[in-house]
């Protein structure tokens, strides 16, 4: 299927912030039941698409096996269901099993086996493995030792916005190893990471600060966050990809951004470059009401794309037919019913987890979502993610909204109309403003 053609990011869009799969990866209702804990159902749903060799799946399966998550821990399985995935060239489960062999998990520890599936994964641009490649470089480990080596690698990940590979790279400036010591270096690499909320980053530029080297001081200040202010206009547009992002009330705050390249795989395989913008609402007493993740891409040349079942109604999830009758089209609407806001976000925006809890966000236990995702030729896409607190208060505009499912909230589907009609609008061309729906400031400070 063409990229054009496909349906572009129901799963493509969950691709880029589920660490588990990838465009050509998982039924929605498989990604729907791992992200609301229903390992069970994904476990039974992966393992017959792995039997029929399905690579996402297969990585999906070694997941399930590694963590213990709806089946009994068992490493040497999650070995054997990666190496499955990883010998069809997904490049995440290449990682995987690279880290296996690292470890010594599930299989004898061998570090020059781990080496080669780090660069098979590396090599196709994915930046944890860039960042797994550089690290047995940096220490001698299945290679001989070449800091040059590890920089270069580390690099690559750095400049995709990879905060591990960052802040690795800040190290290797701070120490002067593998390339000349450069603490105004140092501290722009370990400065990018920290802004991430990556700890070590963090603690790593305080020390720097507190020997009064380059800038860090001013540099580890900037890097905390500042206070919520009390009244402010937080009214703002901003670049998102190949979009410009307006926000229509001063009710938003930006928190961070990340860079990530998404994998695709077909009758070739890479990854698509695109940056996340986090957003967050709070009340007047700083309490959680919700969060914005809007993403987008610069796009690839033409693909090829495997496809399957997108966009398809699930249970506990509303989607809206924003495509006119062609569900299989390239853009989707879905509104989810009660979830853990926790377990979501760390499968569906963990960058964003970390840029919470610099700035002591309290999520609450449960929430609901609503995403729209779209896409375009030659890899282009935009969408947008939200997640809301429970007790959060929508404006009532829900009219013709009968007949949903079990906790799905009227208000919050008519919200998602406004959000792809938004989408829609800018989104047919390789630019555009994308101005989202209001959401009321009564509401942010109830």
């Amino acid at each position: 299927m063409n990229l054009a053609r496909f349906a572009c990011l129901a799963a493509f869009f969950l691709a880029a912030s589920l660490s588990l799969l990838s465009v050509a990866g998982p039924s929605d209702e498989a990604d729907a039941a791992y992200m609301s804990g229903d390992y069970a159902t994904a476990l039974r749903l992966w393992r017959d698409m792995a039997g029929h060799g399905d690579a996402s799946a297969q990585n999906g399966l070694g997941a399930l096996y590694a963590q213990g998550r709806g089946v009994a821990k068992d490493e040497v399985e999650a070995v054997r269901w990666y190496r499955k995935a990883a010998e069809q060239g997904l490049a995440r489960a290449q990682n995987n099993l690279g880290t296996m062999y690292r470890d010594g998990r599930g299989i004898g520890r061998d570090d020059a086996a781990a080496v080669s599936w780090f660069r098979k994964a590396a090599e196709q641009g994915y930046a944890p493995g860039q960042t797994n490649l550089g690290y047995m470089y940096a220490n001698g480990r299945g290679v001989t030792k070449d800091d040059a080596e590890a920089v270069q690698w580390y690099r690559k990940a750095a400049d995709q916005g990879n905060a591990f590979g960052q802040n690795n790279l800040g190290v290797m400036y701070r120490d002067g190893r593998g390339v000349a010591k450069d603490d105004a270096s140092a501290v722009m690499w370990l400065q990018k990471a920290a802004e991430q909320g990556y700890a070590l980053a963090q603690k790593n530029l305080a020390a720097i600060a507190g020997q009064g080297r380059g800038d860090a001081k001013s540099a580890a200040e900037s890097s905390t966050p500042p206070p919520l202010p009390a009244n402010g206009d937080r009214r703002a547009e901003f670049d998102v990809g190949r979009v410009s992002l307006r926000m229509p009330d001063d009710t938003w705050e930006s928190i961070g951004t990340s860079r990530r390249g998404l994998p695709y795989t077909g009758d070739r395989s890479g990854e698509i470059p695109s940056v996340s913008r986090h957003l967050l609402l709070r009340d007047s007493a700083g309490k959680f009401r919700a969060a914005l993740a809007v993403s987008a891409s610069w796009g690839v040349g033409s693909v090829r794309m495997t496809w399957t079942q997108t966009c398809r109604p699930q249970q506990n999830t509303h989607v809206v037919d924003n495509t006119r009758g062609d569900v299989n089209g390239r853009d989707c609407l879905r509104v989810t019913g009660p979830i853990s806001m926790q377990r979501y976000l760390e499968l569906a925006a963990p960058d964003m987890l970390p840029e919470l809890t610099a700035r002591n966000v309290a999520l609450p236990r449960a929430g609901y979502a609503v995403s729209d995702e779209i896409g375009l030729e030659n890899g282009t896409y935009l969408a947008v993610r939200a997640v809301f607190a429970a007790d959060f208060k929508l404006a009532d505009d829900a009219s013709g909204q009968d007949g949903l499912p079990a906790g799905v909230k009227p208000e919050a589907v008519a919200w998602g109309g406004r959000l792809a009609e938004a989408v829609r609008s800018c989104a047919h061309s390789l630019s555009g403003t994308l101005i989202l729906p209001n959401v009321a400031s009564k509401a942010a400070n109830q």
